[in-house]
């Protein structure tokens, strides 16, 4: 049924209606209504409705309703994705990332070997590099090489990889501008602006423009603008070790470990702690060598 439908080396497959339609190369597979769908070598596959929308080597896979693309050019879809879902939304794409989904949202994308990912909703969501991670709702958020990391109600925010380091089990909850890079097993939940940088296994519960640097196992519990950070020595990855150190509250708190020319690696900075209050420091200089 339809105009201009095509069905071709796709044994036991369906149009049901609509126009521009390709099933290719796809047995047992189904279109059903709207226009320039397409389904190529992927057996078992669906698209129930949508514009200029494919599945495309990713058999067992399907879209629902999908309302609009990216264009013609470069359409919404399933791409070298088996087993994976678009349902409901526009402009989404999924593509080298098997057993993933999108549900809902616009122009959300699943990329670059991201198997058994998700994105639920939101707006410009992307996550590429990062296998087993999820988005919620939000706009603009990022998760990068960085597997098994969760963005919740965020907007702009981002978990990624600097160098070669990774931030894997990581998760951001709700607020606005923040990240974490670098740091495995870390989270902020609630905040603005806030950073967790080359921290792993650090924290951060709610405030606003905190930042946590330099620091494994450190936290911020609440708060404005207080940090806890190594200055980086030369090569852009600090000298010594600083850990282990808290911020409960208050405002414009520091917790710092400076870096000194012919400093000793080894040195050690760590256990530090501030209450509450404004404007507190505690402060070293390693010595040097």
């Amino acid at each position: 049924m339809g105009w201009a439908n095509d069905i071709d080396k796709s044994n036991f497959s369906l149009i049901l209606g609509g126009t521009s339609h390709n099933i290719i190369s796809s047995s047992h597979s189904m279109i059903g209504a709207g226009e320039s769908l397409n389904i190529f070598d992927s057996v078992n596959s669906a698209i129930l409705s949508g514009r200029y929308t494919s599945i495309r080597y990713s058999k067992e896979s399907s879209i629902v309703s999908v309302a609009a693309s990216y264009s013609a050019e470069s359409p919404s879809g399933i791409y070298h994705s088996s087993g994976s879902f678009l349902g409901g939304g526009s402009s989404h794409q999924i593509i080298s990332s098997s057993n993933s989904v999108i549900v809902g949202g616009q122009a959300n994308k699943i990329k670059d070997r991201s198997n058994s990912s998700g994105v639920i909703g939101g707006v410009r969501q992307y996550i590429s590099g990062s296998k087993y991670s999820f988005m919620a709702t939000g706009y603009g958020n990022i998760i990068l090489d960085s597997d098994y990391s969760v963005v919740l109600t965020q907007a702009n925010s981002i978990i990624s990889q600097p160098a070669l380091r990774g931030s894997n089990y990581s998760m951001i909850g709700t607020g606005y501008y923040s990240e974490i890079s670098g740091s495995d097993y870390s989270a902020i939940m609630v905040g603005r602006s806030s950073e967790i940088l080359g921290s792993e296994y650090s924290f951060m519960g709610t405030g606003n423009t905190s930042l946590i640097s330099g620091s494994n196992y450190s936290s911020i519990m609440n708060g404005y603008a207080n940090k806890i950070y190594h200055d980086s020595g030369p090569d852009g990855m600090g000298s010594g070790n600083t850990f282990h150190n808290t911020i409960v509250g208050g405002e414009d708190n520091i917790i710092r470990n400076n870096y000194i020319s012919g400093s000793d690696s080894g040195s050690y900075f760590r256990y530090n702690f501030i209450g509450n209050g404004k404007d507190n420091h505690i402060m070293s200089s390693i010595p040097t060598g």
